[in-house]
């Protein structure tokens, strides 16, 4: 849902912001511009666009034309679920509206919700004739108290309801009706506070698979809970908007579900968060300002709590903490024996004696656990029915996969297992963890810089490329995007580049990569592109739909490799939807490559020179830094003839060249070192 108002005191972006005038004005960047609106009743349109009559008492630039056809019903309308929820009341149960019309004829309005019983309910449909032609008139409409005290969160709009009903196609002419500034009695500013329950997992769990959907609730001041019915968002969704909630204080709240047969179910979430339980981790991820109000062993209620701005609150599953269409990683612990209680001990909470997730028991002697994506930490294994915690201190550190040393109080050794967020592990109790690497012919963590470097696309290199330390997966990881040029097309700009190296006899490759985007602010994809020896782009994968602010694993499956030696490329790309500034930004992590052969067996590279050559930046404009883990013979560039514009004798394994005097094109870069060599190409 895009924009959230409440009739009864003002209206408010999601963001929340707040519009004093309480008003819908349709314009750029205010409300309304941006809603979703169904059509019906037969065609007719509804457009945003610029206002043609700026005049008399409506002066704003852009308002809502709604053309109905002679083709359609007297009664063609337009309605919207993006007005958020709000309840009539005696003393707020007014609405207005500005109209353009060329002829006179009613204009309706009605709005409608979902009763406790989960059906429809709808409010008085008031249709309100304009007096005069060829201006902007304010219509005004007041809703009776049959409406009062029930709760709506879609509105229907019927601009030109024309009379005498003959056939429903008594319209002699296609009719324009301009709209513009919905209006709120008072314009009173309120801070809005909506939170949501996803049905799905529940309504899959019974049968008939329908429900009502009540929410039973304490605000600031109250002393006990009271219960409503909630608004039907579609989809299994159902909410409820809190208003005015002064800062630092919070309400409470829990979701009753009310199947067509039985008892109704109210939500009981306190055996899942504990030390120990399933979603103990889960629930460490919810967000301050939707913290759950709980002592751990007799209550857990859902709580919001303000900071003095209104927010939309993420969407929970009904009896669960796990959010709406989240995917959480797995991680699986073997112990041999089914039957147990297994749960980890981890770092988040400074390795409490309360423990921190529990598991499921799969019952073939393996134990599954479930954390929050974003979630990276130390952590090990105990298995609380044989008293066993795991002990790893013989094990040697190995990459991303174990911390070791001696801690800083006691001195006494420790070895704890790491989580890198997002990524699913399987562990075999009280054994050493495999260093991640050894699985694969590259991989590359980028804690330390690693062969990769920016280059453009030949038109277009205004991107930012950093490497970071994110905060989301630990450690480092390369960041890149921020077109400023509003570049459209597939800008490659990171690029990776090994030496010569052996094939053997893989066939295929599968390349897995974390990727993450932030700071989207329109049209943002990710696509990667890689380039084996002899095949040229064997492989490009589009990734759209990534979420921001949160890594997700990708995985490129590349077949009819050609074996033998050459060259391996991975290239990443982010396409910009041509706006200045809209390219947002994009972070890799976790780059992988495992090589197979023709039979699916696993392969190694037999001569991989990993972290060798390293030409940059790239474009270059007049020294070209060359980085390379031994010492450079011969260095020659040519141009796309074939014609050796440059030739240097380093003999270093670190140098920079002169290439000021090179025309701007692209061109060859030749390293030579020994009987090792490697090619790439250069952008000036």
């Amino acid at each position: 849902m895009k924009q959230l108002f409440t009739f009864l005191l003002m209206i408010t972006v999601s963001l929340g912001f707040s519009q004093a005038t309480g008003t819908v004005d349709f314009e750029v960047g205010g409300i309304g511009a941006d809603w979703s609106w169904t059509l019906a009743d037969v065609d007719p349109t509804l457009t945003v666009i610029d206002n043609p009559y700026k005049t008399g008492n409506n002066t704003s630039d852009k308002v809502v034309e709604f053309v109905a056809k002679t083709t359609d019903n007297n009664w063609a309308l337009g309605h919207s679920m993006d007005v958020g929820s709000f309840t009539f009341d005696a003393s707020n149960a007014v609405v207005k509206i500005m109209v353009y019309k060329t002829s006179i004829s009613d204009f309706g309005i009605k709005f409608e919700g979902t009763g406790e019983s989960g059906g429809t309910i709808a409010s008085t449909e008031i249709k309100v004739a304009n007096t005069t032609t060829n201006a902007w008139e304010e219509l005004t409409f007041t809703f009776p108290s049959g409406d009062y005290n029930k709760s709506f969160n879609k509105i229907v709009l019927i601009p030109d309801f024309v009379a005498p009903y003959v056939d429903g196609t008594d319209r002699t002419a296609d009719t324009t009706v301009l709209i513009d500034n919905l209006q709120t009695p008072l314009g009173i500013t309120g801070e809005l506070y909506k939170v949501s329950v996803d049905m799905t997992d529940y309504l899959a769990s019974i049968s008939p698979a329908t429900v009502g959907v009540n929410i039973f609730k304490k605000e600031p001041g109250e002393t006990g809970l009271t219960q409503v019915a909630a608004i039907n968002e579609g989809n299994n969704v159902w909410s409820h908007t809190f208003v005015d909630i002064e800062s630092g204080q919070f309400a409470e709240y829990i979701w009753i579900a009310y199947p067509s047969t039985g008892s109704p179910v109210y939500e009981s979430i306190v055996g899942l968060i504990g030390g120990g339980a399933l979603e103990n981790a889960v629930a460490t991820a919810i967000p301050t300002n939707e913290a759950l109000n709980t002592d751990y062993s007799s209550y857990a209620n859902r709580a919001v709590r303000s900071s003095g701005t209104g927010f939309t609150a993420k969407t929970y599953m009904f009896n669960s903490t796990k959010v709406s269409g989240v995917t959480y990683t797995e991680l699986t612990v073997d112990t041999g024996t089914s039957g147990q209680n297994v749960v980890m001990d981890w770092s988040a909470n400074n390795w409490s004696q309360y423990h921190g997730p529990g598991t499921t028991d799969n019952g073939d002697g393996t134990y599954t656990a479930i954390v929050d994506p974003t979630q990276a930490f130390e952590y090990k294994w105990n298995n609380l029915t044989t008293s066993t915690v795991e002990d790893l201190t013989s094990c040697t550190s190995s990459g991303t996969a174990l911390n070791t040393g001696n801690d800083d109080t006691s001195g006494a050794a420790f070895a704890n297992r790491l989580q890198v967020a997002g990524e699913n592990k399987s562990d075999t109790f009280n054994t050493c963890p495999a260093n991640p690497a050894d699985a694969y012919a590259l991989y590359f963590d980028f804690e330390n810089e690693n062969n990769f470097f920016a280059v453009g696309d030949g038109t277009h290199s205004t991107a930012v490329f950093e490497h970071v330390t994110t905060g989301g997966n630990s450690g480092k990881a390369l960041k890149f995007g921020g077109f400023s040029d509003g570049a459209r097309g597939y800008n490659y700009i990171v690029q990776y580049d090994t030496g010569t190296f052996d094939y053997g006899q893989a066939a295929s490759a599968k390349v897995t990569v974390d990727i993450k985007l932030t700071d989207k602010t329109g049209y943002a994809r990710v696509d990667w592109t890689t380039e084996a020896p002899g095949s040229g782009a064997v492989s490009q994968n589009d990734l759209q739909g990534l979420s921001a602010d949160s890594y997700t694993s990708y995985t490129a499956d590349l077949n009819n490799l050609s074996g033998g030696q050459g060259l391996f490329k991975v290239f990443f790309g982010l396409v910009n939807s041509g706006v200045t500034g809209d390219g947002g930004y994009a972070y890799i992590d976790n780059l992988a490559v495992t090589l197979f052969d023709s039979s699916g067996n696993v392969l190694g590279i037999t001569d991989l020179m990993e972290n060798s050559f390293v030409v940059y930046p790239n474009p270059v404009q007049n020294k070209l830094n060359v980085s390379a883990g031994v010492s450079v013979d011969q260095v020659s560039i040519f141009d796309l003839t074939g014609r050796e514009v440059l030739r240097a004798a380093p003999n270093a394994s670190a140098f920079s060249l002169d290439v000021a005097n090179l025309n701007k094109g692209l061109y060859l870069v030749s390293l030579k070192a020994g009987d090792q060599e490697m090619t790439t190409k250069l952008v000036k």
